[in-house]
């Protein structure tokens, strides 16, 4: 119809006859009749865009297709997946490095994470501090800003999904983009598996593995959507090698680089950069348990540090800086300390030498806490 002929027909036809055979309600059926001829028959699965008085649902639904309405989002994400298939890959050239760039860090309140959320801040990142720990969270934004950076600070549990995907929904909807993610919140269980109970095994799984996939699953298909951005999951040397004492560490670990791999390859056609960021030892509150970690393991802080020494921990200033720079490179897996390096081919060329090293600490470690109980008694 004409415009025209749409003005004369709402000047001449009455209101109840026009809901019922209005000009789009018209076009509509004309549109039905032409899918009818060109849909397979049902039964069928169709994908229909919901939402708004034209949608086709329920018509396709009374002739007997499976309708399946998908929201916005999804529907990127599909187009996306439509692209890459047909061999067209997206190029992430949107992603900014780090000027005006926008930033979650998880765990940000301390460690690893206050140290990248201060080194993003100096390269200009605006950064989003969140950790269960508020006060610590803010403290971290304070000293950002204090500085002349830029930061929010958000209480935020990565064992929490719905509070993870408001976090990142409200930071999409006030800066309008998200340029990177850093999935760096996580916790330690010290001891034997003999002395781990299964509510210990959950909780280091929920935070250390679920948290990094509850970021994923909210930040991912934004990211797709705007064609380009970063997920940063922090994984550990523990990952590569035989941990004894940090068994529930180190699984968890090998699962985050297990992940991050795999999403590496499926990201790269949509523009999204995935990479596993695998620290060896860092001066941290996690070498003595950190305030969430579970040490099951007899023996004093002071003791333990010690032996944390002997590994030539670094320091977490430094160390974040190295890890950006990679991180600019769109490393898949960033070891830094750069000599951890040497450690990690040791253990693919001579796996088996390096268990026998690993068995070794580990009988010097029982001798240690032995030591400490006779003491004690």
């Amino acid at each position: 119809m004409t415009d025209d002929e749409i003005r004369r027909y709402y000047e001449t036809t009455p209101e109840a006859e026009r809901l019922s055979t209005g000009p789009f309600q018209l076009e509509f059926e004309r549109t039905k009749e032409l899918l009818a001829e060109r849909l397979p028959r049902p039964p069928a699965t169709i994908l229909d865009v919901g939402g708004g008085p034209g949608t086709y649902a329920l018509w396709l639904s009374d002739l007997g297709y499976e309708v399946h309405l998908i929201d916005p989002v999804e529907r990127l994400v599909m187009q996306a997946q439509r692209r890459s298939d047909a061999g067209q890959v997206n190029e992430p050239g949107e992603i900014r490095t780090y000027g005006q760039s926008v930033a979650i860090v998880t765990g940000g309140a301390s460690g690893i994470g206050a140290a990248l959320s201060r080194a993003l801040a100096r390269r200009g990142s605006l950064v989003v501090v969140a950790d269960r720990q508020l006060e610590g969270a803010r403290e971290t934004s304070r000293a950002i800003e204090q500085s002349g950076g830029r930061a929010e600070a958000v209480d935020a549990d990565v064992r929490d999904a719905p509070r993870i995907a408001s976090m990142i929904e409200h930071v999409w909807e006030q800066h309008g983009r998200l340029d990177y993610l850093f999935n760096n919140a996580g916790i330690g269980v010290g001891g034997e598996v003999l002395q781990c109970s299964l509510d210990d095994w959950r909780y280091i799984v929920d935070v250390n593995l679920m948290g990094v996939v509850h970021g994923i699953q909210a930040a991912y298909p934004r990211m797709v959507q705007q064609g380009f951005g970063h997920i940063v999951s922090t994984a550990s040397m523990a990952a590569f090698m035989p941990t004894p004492f940090t068994a529930s560490y180190g699984a968890t670990k090998a699962a985050v680089v297990g992940l991050t791999r795999a999403l590496r390859i499926e990201a790269a056609s949509y523009g999204v950069r995935v990479s596993a960021l695998c620290p060896g030892v860092i001066r941290t509150p996690i070498l003595a348990g950190g305030r969430f970690g579970r040490i099951k393991i007899e023996m004093p802080v002071q003791k333990q540090l010690e032996n944390w020494e002997r590994l030539r921990p670094m320091d977490p200033a430094p160390f974040a800086e190295r890890v950006l720079d990679q991180v600019a490179a769109n490393r898949e897996i960033i070891i830094v300390p750069s000599w951890w390096k040497l450690v990690w081919w040791m253990n693919r060329l001579t796996p088996q030498l390096f268990s026998r090293f690993a068995a070794r600490a580990y009988r010097d470690m029982k001798k240690q806490i032995a030591e400490v109980g006779h003491a004690d008694g």
